[in-house]
């Protein structure tokens, strides 16, 4: 009878831990799933409904190129400083010039696209692809354009903030010193300006309607350099229940603040809505 009891009693904790275990499972599988379907509610407020997106985002990089293709070629080329074997062991690098004749793209625009891709991918948006800027300036019947990097290397950015529907924020980067650049916002009457240095980095992200193409909208996450494109791109991908439940599907701007040698210091220096919904 004590063997039975025993027994029993085993059964009983067996059958317990088994229960509580599939109803862990299961409270995290509909915590998982409410939690995504937010999240999806918050994309779609942000960027759009995936049925209207499927195949008709543009993600756009800027694209680089080299001073000539020909290998063999004189005169001008491109030199890049590459980290390079020193020695035989290929325990020390050292840095070396070398010509670069192909296309190229900056690690950080890549990143920041990256970034991006994820949110759309993790949501069922579909696999994505990106189009070089040049490519891009042509291109403007699509549901979403998303620009990144700065309109001085991103020229279908430059094209978008030359158009008089984007007169709420210029960015001067005509000299060749970052910290000659400024960055200048008119929205409501109200204007500042921002100036980069070499401790503090500016990025901004906006979302405005397509000037171009009445159903489609424009997003550009931009930077003052390649890191501060990244930080912005971060800082929305990480802050998309934020940026749903300030502005809904309204247009925006954000201008964001951040320190040149660490990512997590990035703060909305200013957030203000666009009209034109």
């Amino acid at each position: 009878m004590q063997l039975l009891d025993i027994l029993s009693g085993l059964v009983t904790e067996f059958i317990v831990v088994i229960l509580g275990t599939l109803g862990g499972i299961a409270l995290k599988s509909a915590y998982d799933f409410i939690r995504k379907r937010t999240r999806l509610r918050h994309m779609r407020r942000v960027f759009g409904e995936i049925e209207d997106l499927r195949g008709q985002v543009r993600f756009v990089l800027p694209k680089f190129k080299p001073m000539t293709y020909d290998d063999f070629a004189g005169g001008d080329k491109t030199f890049m400083v590459k980290d390079c074997l020193a020695n035989r062991s290929g325990t020390k690098l050292k840095d070396l010039k070398v010509p670069m004749y192909s296309e190229v793209l900056v690690i950080d625009d890549y990143l920041a696209f990256k970034r991006i891709e994820q949110l759309f991918t993790e949501y069922g948006y579909g696999s994505l692809e990106f189009c070089d800027d040049v490519q891009a300036l042509r291109e403007w019947r699509e549901v979403l354009i998303l620009c990144f990097g700065g309109p001085r290397s991103n020229q279908k950015l430059r094209q978008i903030m030359n158009h008089e529907a984007c007169d709420f924020i210029t960015l001067d980067d005509s000299s060749d010193l970052l910290s000659d650049w400024t960055l200048t916002y008119n929205v409501g009457g109200k204007s500042e300006t921002f100036n980069p240095t070499e401790e503090t980095a500016y990025g901004f992200i906006f979302k405005m309607q397509n000037p171009n193409y009445e159903p489609g909208h424009i997003i550009a996450i931009v930077g003052d350099s390649a890191f501060s494109t990244d930080m912005s791109a971060r800082f929305l991908s990480e802050n998309l229940v934020r940026l749903s439940t300030q502005f809904h599907q309204g247009n925006f701007l954000i201008i964001l603040k951040g320190d040149r040698d660490m990512y997590d210091t990035v703060k909305i220096e200013r957030a203000l809505v666009l009209d034109g919904e």
